[in-house]
């Protein structure tokens, strides 16, 4: 027989060859099939060696053999990938081109067929370049897809170890580490609007430090990328807010500036709720509403002055109680002054008052009273001005008219007063300030004790106050104030009787 005569062997099952011989070993093209696989190509001396194809289960190859093994230029097709590579043995390869029938593609070194240790991988939308292990990333590599930029440690194809992230869609960058493909540990990450640098944990920020565009920066914990729990804002304006954040505002703690301070509840950063305002010496402690204190307290540490009731401003308004040196005002305020009906007393409760204020001064009804003395009536600038009632010790009681504070004409018991008729019937204007102490006019009534013997003149003189000329300085509110008194009998009758008294 010839040695390359081709002919049919049969080997015992599982071994079964058919092809050519050269002596006793398959030489030349035949069929080889042992176990699962079926080799066809050339054969030398009983070996693989030469072109050939071999089908396995798990895969078929077509390309080069030398020595039984594939080695050189061939194809290798698997139930998902197609690699073509220049093999040396056991389909290790260092330029393999795996097309995965997914559309994926791999161009590196392939380890049994598989992806070996470094390579570049194209998938959908990503590409890689690094390093692998059974076929995923594993080690140091670049990875690239449309959301975002890695480059760094990788372990089972999960980002894991210390990378640089950069984020397309965020304009943003993260340097540090990384675990599970989430960052945690230590990290930085800039954007446009802030940089954080701290701890980091499920891809959230933990506790640390962000530095804001605007200056600003916030150093504390976090809770799902936002200010949560103890923290501190620094502003470049040198405001300083240190307290307890939540869902990224700030609930309650202490402020702090060159002008003031606040500790105490807030909410959209602003004082609202209970807390205390210090301004230099002074003190505001009570209910805030939109950085504006609403009611409580003030006091005024310098000036030794304190204050209960309504604000507006950070100004007394509303009803309230001031007290100061001088004593307590009770009533309502406007802009830090007293308005309309308050009561005063002094601190040794002997000076009392109350009536009504304007502008913090005593303007319209009021009631004075004092050791020794009293007053009842009209007010105007703090000064006893139109219709009053003015008592003195030992009884010396007056009514009529005042004007800044001085007594312009009217009636009294035990005083001396001016009641010269050209004085109070003249049309022209009164002085300013009339003098019922200074009388030197042969003209006017020197040194006249009104009293019980003259009670016919006390009589027409006390119904001057209901004289048309009288009645013209008094105000309708004031009349109230007047005791109730008899019928005028003229202007005739009072004039008769000033001229009785020039003869006298």
């Amino acid at each position: 027989m010839h040695p390359l005569q081709t002919h049919l062997h049969l080997f015992s099952d599982p071994y079964a060859y058919s092809g050519p011989y050269k002596g006793q070993f398959p030489h030349g093209y035949g069929t080889h099939q042992q176990n699962d696989e079926i080799y066809t190509g050339a054969l030398q001396q009983g070996l693989r060696h030469g072109y050939g194809q071999l089908a396995a289960p798990a895969y078929t190859y077509q390309g080069a053999f030398r020595a039984n093994a594939p080695i050189g230029e061939g194809k290798l097709l698997t139930a998902d990938a197609e690699i073509r590579a220049n093999f040396d043995r056991d389909f290790t390869a260092a330029d393999a081109v795996l097309r995965f029938r997914s559309g994926e593609n791999f161009i590196g070194d392939t380890t049994g067929g598989r992806v070996g240790k470094s390579g570049k991988y194209q998938g959908f939308g990503e590409f890689y370049d690094g390093d692998f292990a059974c076929g995923q990333f594993c080690g140091r590599g670049t990875l690239i897809c449309d959301q975002f930029s890695y480059e760094g440690d990788f372990l089972n194809g999960l980002r894991h170890g210390s990378g640089k992230l950069n984020c397309n869609s965020k304009n943003l960058t993260y340097v540090g580490s990384f675990r599970n493909d989430q960052k945690c540990g230590f990290g930085v990450e800039k954007c446009p609007e802030f940089e954080f640098r701290g701890e980091f944990r499920s891809g959230q920020m933990l506790s640390g430090t962000v530095m804001y565009q605007d200056g600003s920066t916030y150093e504390g914990a976090f809770l799902d990328g936002l200010r949560c729990g103890p923290g501190v804002i620094r502003t470049s304006q040198n405001v300083r807010l240190e307290g307890e954040f939540q869902k990224d505002e700030i609930i309650s703690g202490e402020v702090t500036c060159a002008q003031y301070s606040y500790r105490g509840a807030l909410r959209d950063f602003q004082m609202n709720g209970q807390g205390v305002y210090k301004r230099n010496s002074e003190i505001f402690t009570g209910s805030f509403k939109n950085d504006e204190i609403v009611s409580g307290t003030y006091r005024n540490t310098k000036e030794n002055t304190f204050y209960t009731g309504q604000f507006r401003n950070f100004r007394f308004s509303g009803k309230g109680v001031l007290q100061t040196l001088k004593g307590t005002l009770t009533g309502t305020f406007s802009d830090n002054k007293a308005q309309g009906f308050c009561k005063f007393s002094s601190q040794d409760q002997k000076i009392r008052f109350q009536g009504h204020y304007r502008g913090g001064k005593r303007n319209g009804e009021g009631f004075l009273e004092q050791p020794g003395y009293s007053y009842t009536g009209q007010w105007k600038d703090d000064f006893q001005n139109g219709y009053g009632v003015e008592t003195k010790t030992g009884g010396n009681v007056f009514q009529g008219q005042f004007e800044h504070g001085d007594r312009v004409y009217g009636v009294g018991k035990k005083e001396v007063i001016d009641i010269s008729p050209d004085r109070i019937f003249s049309q022209e204007s009164r002085p300013q300030k009339a003098s019922f102490r200074k009388m030197s006019s042969s003209r006017d009534v020197s040194n006249l004790s009104v009293n019980t013997n003259c009670n016919s003149i006390f009589h027409s003189v006390n119904n001057l106050s209901q004289c048309s000329r009288f009645r013209s300085k008094v105000q309708p509110s004031n009349l109230a104030l007047m005791p109730q008194q008899s019928v005028c009998p003229g202007i005739s009758e009072v004039k008769q009787t000033a001229k009785r008294w020039r003869r006298q």
